[in-house]
């Protein structure tokens, strides 16, 4: 059985704020934590760190994902790539940020 969640993380900072808010995500997604995710998020976008719109753009489907991975059994996550639009060539002023991660 496989489950496939999709979306993007921050939107509009600089790069280097992009990358600080997939670290501060990661530790939710590898403990498959579906309210700690949801809980840094909205920490995230209380801090209002200028350019931020958000810390994961599809939170809602993500905490709802790893609702049911953990009810599938799963208790890992492991993330396997972060990146920002910067890294696909785009400029580090205004990036997207990106995390790929499996679970088991």
């Amino acid at each position: 059985m496989a489950l496939v969640i999709s979306t993007d993380a921050a939107h509009y900072p600089e790069d280097r704020i992009a990358r600080a808010v997939n670290e501060r995500l990661t530790a939710a997604l590898e403990a498959v934590d579906a309210a700690e995710l949801a809980a840094r998020e909205r920490d995230i976008v209380d801090e209002r760190v200028p350019d931020l719109a958000c810390g994961m753009c599809g939170i809602q489907p993500a905490v709802f994902g790893l609702a049911a991975l953990r009810a599938m059994g799963a208790t890992r996550g492991t993330v396997v790539a972060a990146a920002t639009s910067a890294d696909a060539g785009g400029g580090s002023e205004r990036t997207v940020g990106y995390l790929g991660a499996a679970f088991d």
